[in-house]
């Protein structure tokens, strides 16, 4: 057997390294896994020819030839998140955001003796994004009605969002014959997310042009450090015949291990209203070392490959089922300064609605060793707007549908496949709830304004993606 070991692969990652994050907090396509199938649009559940088949379709490993060991990366050129109206009237919210992270490392392992069984390790990024913005707005503004004249307003609005998902995994496959291959792959699955929130109102007393003392202040702080480890099943198959290809390949939900499961949680409100019935509370709720939950669909995908008029074409439809509504983490360590608001332990809530993704993809020999490949596919937001704008933790905020478009060139002869190319994604979507209201304070909402609908939301990312796999 040709042993293929993954030290020097981790030592040219040092080197190529990922530029990219992205704005996608409620989106599985977040990336595609593997410089090739990035460029095809993730279609490749029936066409995958190389490692990223532990991910697409575990069968389709089994008809690769020869081992081999992959580096993937994924660089965000550039990347803008705009919500206008975002954090009140006039008052945007705009986002830019930059990451590293590596993309695909790995390689597949064949042996002479058993040349019908391929196996493979690997090590993908799934998921990697992150929101942060901050937003600030002073006016004078009567805001206390039993203040005479204008206050001077202060409101404040403070998000941090990052999540990343890493796979590590194994896959077997074997070839049943010329026609059909099985495989499966198993991943250990390392889920985290980092989510800070700061919102705060003050109004101060004017005596001339001189702010001489606070009379009302209200704040939340809301802080989640988040891991869970589980592991995910993959089975799939491919058969082929003639000039066509179909496949089809299923994954488990995430299978949650109470290991490296541990997480904190905290939330304090502070709340200074005099005029509003002399109100006067602080709350603190924190807890620490908790156990979490991650909770993934069931997924099912569907792939079709065939040649027609001198090019190869794939298509893939994917079925993310629902995921109930869940506690992901919850205090059970409760402090309270003065009288709290409320007695009940904070809780961070998630769920997915059915999601169905569509792709397709090209490629288009353009001389011996060299290929053009594009495509094309869907990334729709599988949290509900209902659920989003709920007055429980949830720690998100996007409620937008991305559209991919990629395109790019692969360079390959027997031994080496050097692929290059980028991915544009977009995202548009109007009447999303703001995130805080800063331009109407009043009162009886705690200085902030009453939330509405009048947003509109661009979202843009570019990767350049750049893949290398050697064969021995």
């Amino acid at each position: 057997m040709k042993r293929v070991f993954i030290l020097p692969v981790f030592l040219l990652g040092s080197l190529f390294l990922s530029v990219g994050a992205n704005a996608q907090e409620s989106n599985y396509s977040n990336y595609e896994v593997g410089a090739k199938a990035t460029m095809l649009g993730g279609s490749v559940v029936a066409g995958v020819d190389n490692i990223s088949a532990v991910y697409y379709n575990p069968g389709a490993l089994s008809f690769i030839g020869q081992s081999s060991v992959t580096l993937e990366t994924s660089t965000l050129f550039g990347g803008m998140l705009q919500i206008d109206n975002g954090a009140g009237q006039d008052i945007n919210i705009r986002s830019n955001f930059f990451d590293v992270i590596p993309s695909l490392i790995g390689g597949v392992i064949k042996s002479k003796k058993k040349p019908d069984w391929s196996f493979a390790y690997s090590s993908i990024t799934v998921n990697s994004s992150f929101i942060e913005f901050n937003v600030r707005n002073t006016m004078f503004y009567d805001v206390l009605l039993n203040s005479p004249g204008d206050e001077f307003y202060e409101g404040l609005y403070d998000y941090s969002n990052k999540i990343r998902e890493n796979w590590i995994g194994a896959t077997a496959s074997k070839k049943v014959n010329e026609n059909f291959g099985i495989g499966v792959s198993l991943f250990g699955v390392y889920f985290s997310q980092n989510y800070k929130l700061r919102q705060s109102a003050t109004a101060s007393e004017v005596n001339g042009n001189v702010i001489s003392r606070s009379l009302a202040h209200s704040s939340i702080q809301r802080d989640l450090r988040f891991g869970s480890f589980g592991f995910v099943l993959k089975a799939g198959g491919v058969y082929k015949w003639q000039n066509s290809s179909l496949g089809f390949t299923i994954s488990s939900p995430n299978l949650n291990i109470d290991l490296f499961a541990k997480g904190d949680i905290s939330q304090t409100i502070s709340i200074q209203l005099p005029n509003l019935q002399n109100l006067s509370l602080t709350e603190n709720l924190y807890g620490g070392k908790l156990t979490t939950y991650h909770r993934t669909p069931l997924i099912m995908s569907l792939g079709y490959e065939r040649e027609w008029l001198n090019s190869t074409w794939n298509f893939s439809v994917t079925y993310n089922s629902p995921v109930k509504e869940y506690v992901m983490i919850a205090s059970e360590v409760q402090i309270f300064d003065q009288p709290a608001l409320t007695k009940e332990p904070v809780m961070a809530y998630d769920m997915a609605r059915q999601i169905i993704n569509f792709s397709i993809g090209l490629k288009k020999d353009i001389r011996d060793g060299l290929s053009f490949l594009g495509g094309a596919r869907t990334d729709l937001n599988y949290s509900s707007d209902s659920f989003l704008d709920s007055n429980k933790f949830v720690p998100k905020m996007s409620y937008w549908n991305l559209y991919h478009v990629t395109g790019g060139i692969i360079w390959y002869n027997e031994k080496a496949h050097l692929t290059l190319g980028g991915d544009y994604a977009f995202g548009l979507s109007k009447g999303d709830l703001q995130q805080v209201n800063l331009s109407d304070p009043v009162e009886s909402e705690l200085l902030f304004g009453q939330k509405t609908k009048d947003t509109r939301t661009v979202h843009n990312q570019i990767y350049v993606v750049l893949g290398f796999s050697y064969s021995f």
